[in-house]
């Protein structure tokens, strides 16, 4: 299997990843792991993104639902005023 070259975005998260930890020392390949199996930190932040882009979606699409139902139950409300 062909090693895949890292861009130069990847040596940008590398360097936050950094800065992040207040450390001088640059994590190692974010492609690869040790044992050629998943990559844990860029898969990590690949289902990080993918997890808020699917929540956030989610949540604009239910709040009208919601929002709608709400309305339509309010005036069967005993403790509403």
């Amino acid at each position: 299997m062909a090693a895949l070259t890292e861009s130069p975005f990847t040596e940008i998260i590398r360097r936050l990843i950094s800065m992040l930890h207040g450390t001088n020392r640059l994590p190692g390949p974010l492609w690869r792991s040790e044992g050629g199996g998943v990559p844990s930190l860029m898969m990590t932040a690949v289902f990080s993104l993918g997890y808020w882009l699917f929540f956030g979606a989610t949540s604009i699409v239910l709040y009208p639902g919601a929002v709608l139902l709400c309305l339509a139950t309010a005036p069967f409300d005993p403790q509403r005023t």
